[in-house]
């Protein structure tokens, strides 16, 4: 059984409209960072497939480097990763660049969801991955969908 969670955030008030708009799914880039080779190529191939640009990195070192040479809208992660976590990664995302993220985790206690939430995952899934349930996540964090 696959488990989504969404993390609630306040939004501060402002003058504009907090509404993002509609985007298409090819005007979103993202962000991969799974350091097991064939899914991380599974994972991007389905993600293409439904229009979504995305870029791959296979370590914490990788993904950083990926961050601060690009401007991602979203980033898909798993959480154990070779050389760190990704929270780790998620932590050094929100504070160059303030893009929000979607947890892959193996692990679904109360504490390891907690963790993903304070590092700035907005959404937690749980392993094993349901591609249609990484999607909807994804649309729905970035408002994309298919134009």
């Amino acid at each position: 059984m696959t488990n989504v969670l969404q993390f609630s955030r306040q939004k501060k008030s402002s003058s504009r409209s907090v509404r993002p708009s509609i985007r298409k799914r090819g005007g979103v880039r993202v962000l991969l960072v799974e350091d097991h080779a064939d899914t991380a190529s599974a994972m991007s191939r389905l993600l293409r497939a439904q229009g979504f640009s995305v870029d791959y990195a296979a370590t914490c070192s990788e993904a950083i480097h990926a961050l601060e040479m690009t401007r991602y809208d979203l980033m898909v992660s798993d959480i154990g990763l070779p050389d760190g976590t990704g929270l780790d990664v998620m932590r050094h995302a929100r504070a160059v660049g303030g893009i929000t993220g979607i947890a892959l985790s193996g692990l679904n206690t109360e504490h390891d969801i907690r963790r993903s939430k304070q590092a700035g995952f907005a959404i937690h899934i749980t392993k094993p991955l349901n591609i249609q349930q990484l999607i909807e996540s994804i649309e729905r964090l970035t408002c994309a969908t298919v134009i």
